[in-house]
């Protein structure tokens, strides 16, 4: 059998460990900053928090919870987020479908066209 001369078999690989050295500060810089805000938040939803009185936030478990589904507002806000949602992920595809359509026929200045609306992604 011939092998090539650069090439090592997958068993005979040796892992480089610094591309992962390099890269661990970053993720772990990010999962604190992801982390952290989600964990408070969860527990921030199980307690009374005062702001008003600077106390101490005291534990009332699924107390909110309750409360927030049992209020008829709360109902009427998800249905309006609901539909505002839906409404706006179908106009979006619509009109970036029927965007994507209408450039891809041929015409005049149509390379110019494609980079004009290009021009406000690719710009920071």
């Amino acid at each position: 059998m011939n092998r090539i001369a650069n090439a090592e078999a997958p068993a005979q690989r040796r892992w480089n460990l610094l591309p992962y050295a390099l890269v661990a500060p970053i993720i772990l810089f990010e999962g604190i900053l992801l982390v952290y805000p989600i964990a408070q938040g969860i527990i921030g939803s199980f307690q009374r928090i005062e702001l008003a009185a600077n106390a101490a936030p005291t534990w009332v478990g699924l107390d909110n919870y309750r409360r927030m589904f049992g209020d008829p507002g709360f109902w009427k806000v998800m249905q309006t987020t609901l539909l505002f949602t839906g409404l706006v992920i179908v106009v979006a595809i619509g009109t970036g479908l029927f965007t994507a359509l209408l450039f891809n026929r041929p015409f005049r200045f149509r390379p110019a066209a494609r980079g004009m609306m290009m021009m406000p992604w690719a710009m920071p």
